[in-house]
């Protein structure tokens, strides 16, 4: 039995940096029980390891498609872009402006408004497709 990280209380985290912190202790949890279930799958009797499978395959809630769309307004030494992501069926959904330089990256999270003028700026509407699609265009 893996042993389980403890975690904050959602209701102790009040800053940025607890929340990173409960973030990582999640994840830990979680990648600890992929693997125990992996582990699980992979060896025993045929019944435990048919049971681990079952168990896999209902792990997630839901798995969906995210295309991101990077769109470079300058490189090299400093960059800065949005990066705008398209749902399953090509509508933007979220998007940052980035800024990056030697060793230092920063993302800003887009308002609906920001995210809107950045899609209709760039006629993501013409990208529609890539949601539908694998590759580049």
């Amino acid at each position: 039995m893996v042993e389980k990280v403890k975690e904050l209380d959602r209701n102790e985290v009040k800053t940025q940096e607890q929340a990173n912190l409960k973030a990582r202790q999640r994840v830990e949890n979680k990648l600890n029980a992929m693997r125990e279930l992996q582990g699980r799958a992979n060896s025993g009797s045929e019944a435990e390891r048919e049971e681990a499978q079952e168990e896999i395959s209902g792990y997630a809630l839901g798995v969906s498609k995210l295309i991101e769309v990077t769109i470079e307004l300058s490189t090299g030494g400093d960059a800065d872009g949005f990066k705008v992501y398209l749902d399953g069926e090509g509508e933007a959904v979220k998007g940052v402006f980035y800024w990056a330089d030697w060793g230092q990256y920063a993302e800003y999270a887009l308002t609906d408004e920001e995210l809107s003028e950045v899609a209709s700026f760039f006629y993501l509407e013409e990208y529609r497709e890539l949601g539908k699609h694998d590759g580049d265009y």
